[in-house]
C-alpha cells in the first residue's frame, strides 16, 4: 500500500501536544540547576524527535486504515449495487418478501408477468389467489419450502407454478423469503391439446372400425349368399377403409411436418406450376358438382423457396375444402398477386411479396368459428365434414406448412358470400405483412 499523505498541520499539532510535558520537565530541571541548559535542550530535542517519529507512524497507520476502510466500503457498495441491478434485471420472475408478507423487491421478469409491483405492498396486491397467499404465510411462519400451482385471472388468465423458499437468515433489506414464479400456461395448453388429440383420434377411428366390424359379421352371417346385401356392405367397408386410410395419412403427414417445422426449406419451386397441378388434380372432383376451378393470371413464372410436396399439399387442402363447401354451379378462384412490402418506408425495404388466395362461393363461416379453424379435428359442421370424407386435420396441416415456410394464413369469411383463405409470403423467409387484400 502506498505511504499515505499526512497533513503537516495535524502532524505538528499532535507532535506539539505530545512534547509539551517532557519539554516543560526538562526546562524545569535546567532552571533549577539539576541539569545544565545544554543538556536540558539536548534532552528536550531528542524527546521531540522521538515523539514526532512515533506520531508520524501512528498517524500513518490511522490514515492507512482510513484508506483501506474507504476502499473496502466502495467495493462493498459497488458489489451491493451490482447485486441489486442483477437481481432486478433477471428475466425469471422472483419476488422477495419481508416477515409481514410485504414486497421488498421484484425482478423485471415479475413485472413483465404480473405488471407493476410496488415495494411495501402486500403480496395479495399482485397475486390474487388464496392458495399462494396461504402457502407463503406457512413458509414465512416456519414451515418447509413448498411448490404450488394455481390459476389467476389478472392481468390475464394464466396458470402459474410457484416455489416459496425461506432464506437461511433475514437479508439486510428485511427479506425473509423468495417466491419464484413460472408461467406454465402454454405447457398446460399443450398437455390438454395432446389429451384432446388422443381422444379425438380415437373417436375418429372408432366409428369406421365399428362399421367394418359390423359389416364383416353381417357378411359372415345374415348377408351370406345375399349378393345385393354383400355389395352394399362391401361398399360401406370400402368407404370407411378409405376414411381411415385418409385419417392415418393426415396424422402421419401432420407429425412429419411438425418435426421439421423449425427448419426452413431450402429448395426452389415453381409456384405457378404447383398451382396448375393442383387445379388439374381436383378438376374431376369439382366437375361432379359443376364447380369450375379458375387459376387467375397475374403471378407469371415465379420461383420461391420451399418444399414442393408441402406447398402442393397446402394448396390442395385449401382448394379441396373450397370445392367441398362451395355451392354447386359456382366458381372457386385462385387469385395471385405480387407487390412490394406495403409497410416499409419508401426505399427502406423493396422486398417482393407474393399473395395466393383461394376464394369460394360457399355459405361462409360464422365469425365465432374463425379463431379455431386450424385446431386439429375442429369442424364447423362435423356431420357434413365426415359425410364428405373430411378428417378434420386439413387446415391444421395447412397451418403448420405455412409456419414452416415462415408465412401466415389469413382467413376472412362473410356468411352467405363465401370465404377467402390467403397465404401472403415473401421470398426468401420472414414474417409476412399482407399485400392489398383480394376480396371474396
Amino acid at each position: 500500500m502506498a505511504r499515505p499523505r499526512i497533513p503537516f498541520g495535524r502532524f505538528a499539532i499532535l507532535t506539539g501536544l505530545a512534547s509539551t510535558t517532557p519539554v516543560a520537565l526538562f526546562g524545569v530541571l535546567a532552571a533549577t540547576g539539576r541539569l545544565s541548559w545544554a543538556t536540558g535542550i539536548l534532552c528536550a530535542a531528542v524527546c521531540v524527535i522521538a515523539l514526532a517519529t512515533m506520531v508520524r507512524r501512528g498517524l500513518g497507520d490511522v490514515y492507512r486504515l482510513q484508506q483501506a476502510w474507504g476502499r473496502d466500503r466502495g467495493r462493498l457498495g459497488a458489489r451491493a449495487s451490482s447485486a441489486e441491478t442483477v437481481l432486478e434485471s433477471l428475466p425469471q420472475p422472483l419476488i422477495l418478501l419481508n416477515a409481514d408478507r410485504q414486497i421488498v423487491r421484484s425482478t423485471v421478469g415479475t413485472r413483465a408477468l404480473l405488471g407493476e409491483t410496488v415495494p411495501g405492498r402486500d403480496l395479495s396486491s399482485v397475486l390474487r389467489a388464496p392458495e399462494i397467499l396461504e402457502t407463503v404465510d406457512r413458509v414465512i411462519g416456519g414451515g418447509d419450502d413448498e411448490p404450488i400451482e394455481f390459476d389467476i385471472e389478472f392481468p390475464t388468465s394464466m396458470t402459474i407454478s410457484a416455489h416459496i423458499q425461506k432464506l437461511l437468515q433475514p437479508a439486510a433489506d428485511g427479506s425473509v423469503a423468495v417466491v419464484a414464479l413460472f408461467d406454465v400456461t402454454e405447457i398446460k395448453q399443450v398437455q390438454k391439446m395432446r389429451t384432446d388429440f388422443v381422444a379425438n383420434a380415437s373417436h375418429e377411428l372408432r366409428t369406421p372400425l365399428a362399421v367394418l366390424s359390423g359389416s364383416i359379421k353381417t357378411l359372415q352371417g345374415p348377408a351370406r349368399g345375399d349378393e345385393a346385401g354383400q355389395l352394399k356392405f362391401l361398399d360401406m367397408m370400402e368407404q370407411h377403409t378409405t376414411r381411415m386410410t385418409r385419417l392415418i395419412d393426415d396424422l402421419l403427414s401432420l407429425s412429419r411436418i411438425e418435426l421439421s417445422e423449425t427448419t426452413m426449406p431450402e429448395g426452389e419451386i415453381d409456384l405457378t406450376a404447383v398451382l396448375t397441378n393442383v387445379v388439374a388434380m381436383l378438376d374431376v372432383a369439382a366437375g361432379r358438382r359443376n364447380i369450375n376451378i379458375v387459376l387467375e393470371p397475374g403471378l407469371g413464372d415465379h420461383r420461391i423457396t420451399g418444399d414442393e410436396v408441402e406447398i402442393a399439399q397446402l394448396f390442395q387442402n385449401l382448394v379441396d375444402n373450397a370445392v367441398k363447401y362451395s355451392h354447386e354451379n359456382t366458381v372457386v378462384r385462385i387469385a395471385t398477386q405480387t407487390c412490394l412490402n406495403p409497410f416499409a418506408i419508401t426505399g427502406a425495404d423493396d422486398s417482393q411479396y407474393i399473395e395466393v388466395s383461394v376464394i369460394d362461393q360457399g355459405p361462409g363461416i360464422p365469425a365465432e368459428h374463425l379463431p379455431r379453424l386450424t385446431e386439429r379435428f375442429y369442424r364447423v359442421d362435423a356431420a357434413r365434414s365426415r359425410e364428405m370424407g373430411g378428417t378434420g386435420l386439413g387446415l391444421a396441416i395447412v397451418k403448420h406448412i405455412v409456419s414452416r415456410h415462415r408465412g401466415r394464413l389469413d382467413v376472412r369469411s362473410v356468411e352467405g358470400r363465401g370465404s377467402t383463405f390467403t397465404v401472403p409470403r415473401r421470398d426468401p423467409g420472414g414474417i409476412r405483412p399482407r399485400c392489398p387484400s383480394i376480396l371474396p
